[in-house]
């Protein structure tokens, strides 16, 4: 799936400042430049998650999810319904509800 817009994550503390000291290991298992710093997990380098348009990879959909980035569309696309007492009906080829 391709992002829909760019991420990025500017190096020092205020980038992560919402975990605890306990997730830094993971967050660099998942290859961000981390380090603690007095307790609060430091960015060592300014980071791009992911930019526009690039097709997203397994650590980068994660760490997005940690973050609180939501990238994903979803569509229905309807071809028949049953109303009532089983009056069935088909919808065009082409038809699409959001």
């Amino acid at each position: 799936m391709p992002a829909t817009y760019t991420i990025h994550l500017a190096k020092g503390v205020k980038a992560l400042d919402g975990f605890g000291h306990a997730m830094e290991p993971h967050l660099r298992t998942l290859g961000l430049p981390t380090k603690l710093n007095f307790q609060k997990i430091e960015l060592l380098a300014d980071v791009f998650v992911c930019r526009e348009g690039q097709i997203l990879n397994v650590e980068q959909c994660k760490i997005l999810k940690l973050l609180g980035h939501k990238m994903g569309n979803f569509q229905l696309k309807l071809l028949c319904e049953r109303k009532g007492k089983g009056k069935f009906t088909e919808f065009e080829a082409g038809a699409q509800f959001l």
